[in-house]
């Protein structure tokens, strides 16, 4: 089972390690073009409110297994810029979790 909490100043510090995590293999995995900034970096965009975002969090293991962040543009459209799991999470699990938080939210 999991649960999906929206990452707040109080638990931004949360992301860390998971974000660290995809550090590690955001141009290999993800494609991405240049290397990802560091959490500091991030940090910073996100308690500005530039980007937003959900942990993913195991409640059976009481731990932390994936992210989100996404940025909100103009008319309020909703772009996704990331979603991080851990290997052998279920991809499905998630992403209907996360859909039925969007819509609460």
């Amino acid at each position: 089972m999991i649960d999906i909490y929206p990452i707040t100043e109080s638990n931004v510090g949360e992301l860390g390690p998971l974000y660290e995590a995809f550090r590690l293999v955001a141009e290999k995995e993800y494609g991405w073009p240049l290397a990802a900034i560091d959490f500091t970096g991030l940090n910073k965009i996100i308690s500005a409110q530039m980007l937003h975002g959900y942990l993913i969090k195991d409640f059976q293991e009481n731990r932390y297994i994936g992210f989100l962040l996404y940025q909100i543009e103009a008319y309020r459209a909703l772009e996704i810029k990331v979603i991080y799991l851990e290997k052998d999470v279920s991809v499905k699990l998630v992403l209907d979790n996360l859909m039925n938080r969007f819509l609460n939210d």
